[in-house]
């Protein structure tokens, strides 16, 4: 910084004798305040890329930067710095314009691509489940906020709060999603509400920050299984019943009807069954017509059943499986048509004519009726669909 004298410039300006010329090295420039009147005059002249044009002028009030005197007055003191070495801002002048302009470029660009660093936070978002009493029912979910403790580390079990109350610097990969389907809920109808709820929880298959109480919860997603069941294991001549499960929880018929997804919280995992509407049509007449099935049934029964493959799987005593065939293991590529693209998938078929099912994922056990009409069942190697799906990605560079 130096002070200047008014007896240094020829342009018409009056200074008080405190003003200072000052250099600016990020970007490279020089600036200077003025008193003009009851105005308050900033001038500043920008370096950046002199190497190739005009440098910039910048006048934070007043008219054109060109017809200023001020400006006037900080460019002759400028080229007096810069062509005099013994002056006072002669030094860091040179230093400030020693480098080029395109490696300050390249400099910024740099530092613009680097990733911030996060601040450490001693809070977290979690999602809390409250398990509900009615098989089949949709547990209860609220975000919280937890607050890791002093010298241990730890997280305390956390505050409840609403969807639209979290800041954003909490909400982490896999939340934002969760947090905009749960935000203004109070307004809805019942059944909008319970539409939201199990969207949300399916957003949260896999998300490793799920609690019931104190313990973590793994969200996972499957399918109904359909089970024929002795009614009384004590006397099996008096027919089989035919239930719902979602993992080990027998669902009720009315529940399975009316529910758009169901779940079941058992040990550390809940699961999470969506109701095909296939699903719920059998549901509907299974709970109009809650007979046991005699052995006349069965033929009829077991030819049916199968054709809600794979929207459900199928779970039946040994006797009634039909006879074992070995899986058909080769991949088809599916093509579905969608606007102007096209989704592709892979699955297989274990049963000429019966459902198919995505590689590697699926009952292990399928079961259908051969050409013949014959019950027959089939095991899948679900491992080894996995691999052979894998291979043939990287053959065609889908991988």
């Amino acid at each position: 910084m130096r002070t200047l004298d008014s007896e240094a410039t020829e342009a018409p300006v009056f200074l008080a004798g405190t003003e200072r010329l000052g250099v600016v090295l990020e970007p490279p420039g020089v600036s200077m305040r003025f008193r003009d009147g009851t105005k308050l005059l900033e001038v500043t002249l920008g370096f950046s890329g002199y190497e190739e044009g005009p440098i910039r002028l910048d006048l934070s009030h007043g008219g054109p930067p060109e017809r200023s005197p001020h400006v006037r007055a900080v460019l002759e003191w400028t080229l007096d710095a810069v062509h005099d070495p013994k002056h006072a801002l002669h030094g860091t002048l040179a230093h400030a314009l020693s480098q080029p302009t395109w490696t300050r470029f390249v400099d910024a660009l740099a530092a613009s691509l680097e990733l911030p660093k996060e601040a450490e936070d001693d809070r977290r978002l979690v999602w809390r489940l409250d398990p509900a009493d009615a098989p089949g029912a949709l547990p209860a979910l609220a975000p919280s906020i937890q607050k890791r403790t002093g010298k241990s580390g730890r997280w305390t079990s956390g505050a409840a709060t609403k969807a639209d109350k979290v800041e954003p610097e909490l909400a982490q990969e896999g939340d934002r999603p969760v947090l905009d389907t749960l935000t203004g809920l109070d307004g809805l109808d019942f059944a909008t509400r319970e539409r939201r709820l199990a969207h949300a929880l399916r957003l949260l298959v896999g998300h490793p920050r799920v609690f019931a109480e104190k313990s973590r919860v793994h969200v996972r997603e499957t399918v109904p299984t359909l089970a024929l069941v002795p009614s009384d294991p004590a006397e099996p001549q008096r027919g089989l019943r035919l239930v719902v499960r979602v993992g080990e929880t027998e669902v009720p018929p009315h529940t399975v009807a009316r529910e758009e997804l169901l779940a079941s919280y058992e040990g550390d995992v809940l699961f999470l069954a969506p109701v095909d509407p296939r699903v719920a049509r059998m549901a509907r007449a299974l709970e109009s017509f809650p007979a046991f099935l005699p052995t006349a049934a069965h033929d009829r029964v077991l030819t049916l059943l199968p054709r809600l493959q794979p929207a459900a799987e199928l779970a039946m005593p040994s006797s009634l499986r039909g006879e074992r065939v070995d899986a058909d293991s080769t991949i088809v590529a599916r093509l579905v048509p969608d606007d102007d693209t096209l989704t592709l998938s892979f699955r297989v078929r274990p049963l000429p004519g019966d459902a198919t099912w995505p590689a590697g994922r699926g009952p292990a056990l399928v079961f259908g009726l051969d050409p013949d009409g014959r019950r027959v069942h089939a095991e899948r190697d679900l491992e080894s669909e996995v691999k052979r799906h894998r291979m043939l990605r990287d053959e065609l560079g889908l991988a």
